[in-house]
């Protein structure tokens, strides 16, 4: 997160040398910021689910659906799994690329079939329970 500070305030003192305004250097930073994160969600539709779970479009109903909190963060779509792999019914995960919140699914189905913001729903392949997994 450090880093992604120093970053932004080289750029913003180079936009200032070469005589942007603070406004103008303000909104070319603005649309950095959405450059980036439109890059992130598309590195991690193409990577998509991890082993196990297949990408589909869509959305679940509300937030998490194990009780826990609705802005659980976990780095990495992976990450996300392993919370899902430790409930026994847990059939799909909600992960954004950009906020990084989880949310687990009991339902393998998206409730709609349109993507919520930037999250990856990820629906697991085999909806047989997996008996490693705790209740």
């Amino acid at each position: 997160e450090q880093i992604n500070l120093d970053i932004r305030k080289r750029a913003r003192a180079s936009l200032n040398a070469r005589g942007f305004t603070k406004y103008e250097a303000e909104k070319k930073m603005a649309e950095w910021d959405r450059a980036q994160k439109a890059k992130q969600e598309r590195d991690a539709r193409m990577q998509g689910c991890p082993k196990g779970y297949q990408a589909v479009d869509g959305d679940g109903q509300g937030g998490d659906q194990f009780g826990r909190a609705n802005n659980i963060k976990r780095e990495t779509v992976g990450l996300c799994m392993e919370d899902c792999e430790k409930f026994h019914n847990c059939l799909s995960f909600e992960w954004s690329p950009n906020t990084k919140v989880c949310n687990l699914n009991k339902v393998s189905e998206p409730f709609r079939k349109q993507n919520f913001m930037d999250f990856i729903y990820c629906q697991r392949l085999s909806k047989m329970a997996n008996p490693r997994r705790q209740p």
